[in-house]
């Protein structure tokens, strides 16, 4: 320990191999403090203090930390636990505390998993610690004193007996939520056995299924019979279709409208035909005659060439000299230019010229409009401050405003002069070129045939021309009859050709039913034979259709009967059967729902069984925990326990009290369970404890103290560690001569039983008795320890 208490310097204090040792020296030189700071190693408390939290106190005045060690056995395992208190503003704080077995391993790593630890492995408390291996001063004869409750009250703390409250308690919910669970499970229950969760409802259920099975059997039963009557109302449908459907493509066989008069109407347009071919086969050799007359003669086209080239050569020798005639007009504008630019020009000289006089008439003004702030006046030659403010004059402006338009009319003139000119050289080329043309034309027209010569040829071939034209017109007329006549012939023969596809198409529609065969080249007559026969087969397809809605009828009657006495069947048995669904169907989703609800119902059944025995074990749970609940009552088992206790306690501590008395006194207990004393030299008086003089009393307290100490371990509850140190922290300073020496005996007697028996005191007589002595001395504010053997 360093810092602990008056121990301020680090202080080492080994127990190791020793039985009995005393703990001697005057009084406040610090002898209980060694034990204090065992305890407060262990458990982080001292039992001098009233708070157990407190920690400031264990630190030596005027210093910042403690800090503490114990290294210690239970067994043959060894241990170390440390613990570091520091100065707070507060008060004080534990920031280091552990615990660490031999092989060095931290089993705890802060104050509170120290003491938690602590108690782990001792199997005591703070309190049985404190009664059992150390016992402080001032308390050794509280437990023989005390009144037999206040006894009870500190057994019970030492013992931890409070756990039989907790157990009684814990017993008491652990009923209330069994028989809670009880009522609970025991409800539902009721209320499946309500809904049909019985034997009875299984029964039920599979009765039902039964019932399901055997109308299923009877639907199958008839199912052949459904089928085969459901196949004969689909073959018949499919008949009656198919009759319907000849109906319908017989109805169809009708003979298209004009195809009687067709082959009549073919015939005429034939015929037509044929003479306009022969007509026009004459107006071609007609025309053809015509044509080779015309061979003979010269070519109009030639005749009318020589006519167009006089007539054109007369028209471009008028049109030349018309021409000749406009470009010697063409050069009076330039005539009429060259004036106007004379009269521009003429203008423009007298409007210089009155500008000229202006200016000469108002020089001064021109001069002085020239000055300026800083220069030289021309005249003068002075330097001019501020140039004058001038105003112009009326007339100067007029003239030059004149002179202005005049230049403007005079470069207009000019250019048109030079355009003039340009186009008048360009007339003057082209005149002489076309003069030159008109005298060329005239010398052709010379040359050229006589024009009546021509114009009576070309007459003689214009006649034959005209015949030509005429039998044209004639070969055209013919041809187009012809033309027409063919269309016609075309037309109709198209009209016979659509007549027979039509003929063939209504005949394929009715292929299967062996139509008559067809004639060819008898359109009308293939018709009739087509439609006669298909009228005939429409009356047989009618007679047969009625035949089959006859059967049809008769099978659907069949059919429904099964039907209706099906649905009957499932309506007494409770299947409702959907719109649409089959009979057969719906009782087999209705058997398969019925497996279901039996399913259900066993696992049901088996889950009532298995809750049938959750229900009397919840029973059974609440009647044991009732029961045990009244057992643990403190009023019961808890003052049961404590007489108990005491019995065994008032026993060992007679055996020690029997030693360290001479066998003068032993303990018992009275009927309210107080210790009485039993004086044996005194014929076995029994009397209070309180009658008991100093001496005895701390004899009888160290004996029961000791019983305490030796049985405490078997009597805690959960079990301790077995006991082998024992520290006597008392005043032996009461003690008469002979009680010391009896004292003396029995604490060398405890060590010689294989315990560590450690006593602090400061009576020299104990003190010298015991082999091994650590004095404690204090110098100052300072204790130390010095180890002494006899």
């Amino acid at each position: 320990m360093e810092g602990f208490t008056s121990f301020r310097d680090q202080t080492v204090v080994d127990f190791e191999d020793t039985d009995l040792f005393v703990l001697t020296g005057p009084t406040g030189a610090g002898k209980s403090s060694v034990i204090d700071a065992m305890i407060f190693a262990l458990y982080g408390s001292i039992p001098r203090l009233d708070d157990r939290r407190a920690v400031a106190p264990v630190i030596s005045k005027g210093m910042l930390q403690t800090r503490v060690r114990l290294d210690f056995a239970v067994g043959t395992q060894r241990y170390s636990a440390v613990r570091v208190a520091q100065v707070t503003k507060k008060g004080a704080t534990t920031p280091e505390a552990r615990l660490e077995d031999s092989p060095g391993n931290t089993l705890a790593g802060s104050a509170p998993e120290l003491t938690e630890k602590v108690e782990e492995i001792l199997g005591l408390s703070f309190e049985h610690f404190t009664r059992s291996i150390v016992l402080p001063q001032g308390d050794f004869a509280e437990l023989l004193h005390e009144s037999a409750g206040e006894r009870q009250k500190m057994l019970q703390r030492l013992l931890g007996t409070e756990l039989y409250a907790q157990l009684a308690s814990r017993a008491r919910t652990k009923g209330a939520e069994a028989d809670v669970a009880a009522k609970l499970l025991k409800s539902d229950m009721e209320e499946r056995v309500a809904a049909g969760v019985t034997a009875e409802g299984l029964k039920a259920a599979r009765d039902r299924a039964q019932e399901l099975a055997r109308l299923v059997q009877r639907i199958e039963e008839q199912q052949p019979e459904s089928e085969r009557l459901g196949e004969t109302l689909r073959q018949t449908a499919q008949r009656m279709s198919e009759i319907q459907e000849r109906l319908t493509a017989l109805r169809g066989v009708r003979v298209p409208e004009g195809v009687p008069e067709l082959a009549e109407r073919t015939g005429e347009a034939r015929r037509i035909l044929q003479e306009a071919k022969e007509a026009h086969d004459k107006s071609l050799e007609e025309r053809r005659l015509i044509q080779k007359s015309l061979e003979g003669l010269p070519k109009e086209a030639a005749l009318r060439l020589d006519l167009r080239r006089c007539e054109e050569l007369a028209r471009e020798r008028e049109k030349k000299s018309l021409e000749a005639s406009v470009l010697k007009e063409a050069r009076s504008a330039l005539e009429t230019a060259q004036a106007e630019a004379e009269r521009a020009r003429k203008e423009f000289e007298d409007g210089q010229q009155a500008v000229r006089a202006m200016e000469d008439e108002h020089r001064a003004y021109h001069l002085a409009s020239g000055l300026t702030a800083g220069g030289k006046c021309p005249v003068c030659h002075q330097e001019v401050s501020e140039p004058p403010v001038l105003q112009v004059p009326v007339e100067m402006e007029e003239i030059q405003e004149a002179l202005d338009r005049a230049t403007e009319r005079r470069e207009r003139a000019d250019a048109k002069l030079l355009e003039g000119r340009t186009a008048a050289a360009a007339q003057d080329r082209s005149l002489r070129g076309v003069e030159e043309q008109v005298r060329t034309l005239e010398e052709e027209l010379k040359d050229a045939d006589p024009h009546e010569e021509i114009e009576a040829a070309l007459e003689q071939v214009l006649a034959a021309a005209r015949l030509l034209r005429e039998a044209d017109g004639r070969e055209k007329e013919a041809g187009d009859r012809l033309r027409k006549a063919g269309r016609v012939v075309e037309a109709l023969e198209e009209k016979e050709k659509r007549a027979w596809r039509e003929y063939d198409a209504q005949r394929d529609r009715v292929a299967e039913m062996q139509p008559p065969s067809d004639h060819r080249e008898k359109l009308a007559e293939a018709w009739g034979d087509l439609a006669g026969w298909a009228a005939e087969q429409g009356r047989e397809q009618r007679i047969l259709l009625e035949e089959g809605k006859k059967e049809r009828e008769e099978t659907e009657a069949a059919l429904g009967a099964i039907r209706e006495s099906i649905a009957g069947w499932c309506g007494e048995t409770g299947v409702a059967v959907p719109d649409g669904e089959e009979p057969l169907g719906a009782c087999r989703v209705e058997m398969g729902r019925q497996a279901g609800e039996i399913e259900r119902l066993e696992q049901a059944l088996h889950e009532m069984e298995r809750k049938q025995e959750d229900l009397k074990r919840l029973q059974q749970e609440a009647t044991v925990a009732g029961d045990l609940a009244r057992h643990l009552d403190a009023r019961n088992f808890e003052r049961w326990l404590m007489a108990q206790v005491l019995k065994q306690l008032c026993k060992g501590a007679t055996e020690e009290l029997l030693k360290l008395s001479n066998d003068s006194y032993s303990l018992d207990l009275d009927e309210s369970n107080n210790f009485v004393v039993v004086d044996h030299r005194n014929a076995d008086e029994r009397r209070p404890v309180k009658t008991l003089s100093g001496g005895e009393t701390f004899l009888a307290s160290l004996s029961l103290a000791l019983a305490l100490s030796e049985h405490l371990s078997d009597l805690a509850v959960g079990g301790a560690a077995k006991l082998e140190a024992l520290f006597l922290d008392e005043g032996f300073g009461t003690l008469d001569t002979d009680t010391l020496d009896a004292v003396i005996s029995a604490i060398e007697e405890l060590g010689s039983r294989g315990r560590m028996v450690g006593v602090v005191t400061h009576v020299k007589e104990l003190a010298q008795s015991i082999p091994v002595r650590y004095e404690v001395t204090k110098e100052g504010n300072r204790s130390s320890i010095d180890r002494i053997e006899a």
